[in-house]
């Protein structure tokens, strides 16, 4: 989705490992999209937690979720000025 969706992956080199994946959403894309996308970098194992904490800002209920839980390190954040709800997994 031009315009609507940007990507981002930190990859280190040296471990040859990837560190840190981030994704930004323009405010019209649709929060099935995003859930579906958050799920699939999880790797299909997204927590109800995990949900109602992207559901909860999506909706504007929260600014930010954070969820943390062995080496999944989990930020959602939405940012009103900006116009973009996005998230990252490191």
């Amino acid at each position: 989705m031009p315009n609507k969706i940007d990507l981002g992956y930190l990859f280190d080199r040296n471990s040859k490992t990837l560190r840190q994946t981030e994704v930004s959403f323009a405010q019209s894309v649709d929060p099935q999209v995003m859930e579906t996308t958050l799920n699939g970098m999880l790797g299909g194992q997204a927590t109800e937690e995990i949900k109602q904490g992207l559901k909860q800002v999506q909706q504007g209920q929260s600014d930010n979720f954070s969820f943390k839980n062995g080496s999944i390190n989990l930020s959602v954040l939405f940012d009103n000025k900006m116009a973009f709800a996005g998230f990252c997994i490191l």
